[in-house]
């Protein structure tokens, strides 16, 4: 039996509902804006921190108010920035300190082989088009495209988080391929196994710090083998115990000139204003300036 190298156990999506009335917005934002994270607001009750990126491929978390709760969405690239800069475990432990709810949470393995091959073997494993990802059976589907080199190539669903109510769902597919397709990056052949886990199915934070115990108790032996020593997974079974190093925060005035420095959002806007015409620079000063008074006025907060 071939045996291939692979990633560790890593969480790619995570959501994180809290309370309207106590929640952790504001200390989260102050941890993302200094750690290089650009806020836009789409309304008083939407908004998005977004980590810039070369070609444009930036991560992201988005924020929600509602009169009954407050949410927070990372997608997997904004992860991955808290990872690199070694802040993920800050974020985690600021979501701690009010009372939440883990309402998404993707758990995902990279395993570095040809993902025709694994596509091919789940579909002869499963010719029925089902598989048992929780209690109950789910249907499964096939997206496929053709490669360049000729074989098909795509993604295999355990369900499909748009179109079923199954709490937990999974997918198979090319990471390859859809790298190519989406940025025209070239990376080894990888085939990436999603499993996410829905609304009310009891993950914690502690699942998202290290996701390997719940993505193996319901992905082996249906899609990888578990390694040996894996432990049983519990619904609310850990709760996230983190002591977090005192951080070296930026002073405000520093953290200021570094995100006015780099915006991409302040370039986009200067190259607008030259286009308007001579008077381009002071048009852009003022509608700055009058931004500026006014949250100041106001008393306004990002979120």
């Amino acid at each position: 039996m071939a045996i291939y190298s692979e990633s560790n156990v890593f969480c790619d999506f995570l959501t994180v509902t809290q309370r309207p009335d106590d929640n952790s917005l504001l200390s989260v934002g102050d941890l993302l804006l200094t750690s290089g994270a650009v806020y836009e607001s789409f309304n008083a009750k939407e908004g998005i921190y977004r980590f810039p990126k070369a070609g444009g491929d930036s991560g992201a978390i988005k924020v929600l108010t509602r009169s009954s709760f407050v949410s927070l969405s990372a997608t997997g690239q904004a992860l991955a920035h808290l990872r690199v800069h070694k802040i993920f475990d800050d974020y985690l432990s600021l979501l701690t300190e009010s009372p939440h709810k883990v309402t998404r949470l993707d758990a995902t393995k990279d395993v570095y082989r040809d993902a025709p091959d694994v596509l091919d073997e789940l579909r002869s494993t499963y010719p029925e088009g089902k598989i048992n990802m929780s209690r109950k059976a789910i249907d499964t589907s096939l997206m496929l495209s053709i490669r360049g080199d000729g074989r098909e190539t795509g993604t295999y669903y355990a369900g499909h988080r748009s179109g079923t109510s199954a709490r937990v769902t999974a997918r198979v597919y090319d990471k390859q391929w859809e790298r190519l397709q989406r940025a025209g990056l070239e990376i080894p052949p990888t085939t990436r196994y999603e499993i996410t886990f829905g609304r009310d199915y009891g993950c914690t934070l502690a699942d998202a710090h290290d996701p390997s115990n719940i993505f193996y108790n319901h992905c082996s032996p249906l899609l990888l083998s578990a390694p040996a020593g894996t432990t049983p997974w519990l619904p609310y079974g850990s709760v996230f115990a983190y002591q977090p190093e005192k951080m070296v925060k930026k002073l405000p005035a520093n953290a200021l000139f570094d995100l006015v420095s780099s915006s991409a959002d302040f370039e986009t806007m200067i190259r607008l204003a030259r286009s308007t015409g001579s008077q381009g620079e002071t048009y852009l000063l003022r509608l700055i300036q009058d931004r500026v008074k006014k949250a100041f006025s106001t008393g306004s907060t990002l979120v």
